[in-house]
């Protein structure tokens, strides 16, 4: 599905047009939609797609870029600050960070020992 499929297919499901997911995205002008409709541009860009993304959290980010692939994210991958509400006391979030810091340490360890076994040495970053 090229580009701009994927841009009338979001007008029609959400009822906008190119002006107003323009002003939504924070990009002022409607012009590089147009372009990309026309099919002058040939590819949304990623920049633009995290943009609708952020407008559009049901739509599944790959999707946006190639028009390929799983359109929706599941229910429980979107989030957004509009509907995220959650109540979590401090001690809660304390204890989900020390269980997540404890699982990133053990995926490191993992890391590292595979690292080993295969004679690679690991990336600064890992």
């Amino acid at each position: 599905m090229n580009s701009d499929i994927v841009l009338k297919t979001i007008y029609e499901e959400n009822n906008t047009n190119a002006p107003e997911l323009a002003k939504a995205m924070g990009i002022g002008r409607a012009q590089p939609l147009y372009d990309i409709e026309k099919g002058k541009v040939k590819h949304l860009s990623f920049d633009y797609a995290e943009k609708i993304e952020a407008v559009y959290p049901q739509y599944f980010l790959p999707w946006l870029v190639t028009g390929m692939g799983t359109k929706y994210k599941q229910s429980s991958e979107i989030v957004s600050e509009d509907n995220l509400n959650l109540n979590i006391s401090m001690n809660e979030k304390d204890k989900m960070i020390s269980i997540l810091l404890e699982k990133i340490e053990k995926l490191e360890s993992e890391n590292a020992e595979l690292c080993r076994k295969l004679g690679v040495e690991e990336s600064a970053g890992a």
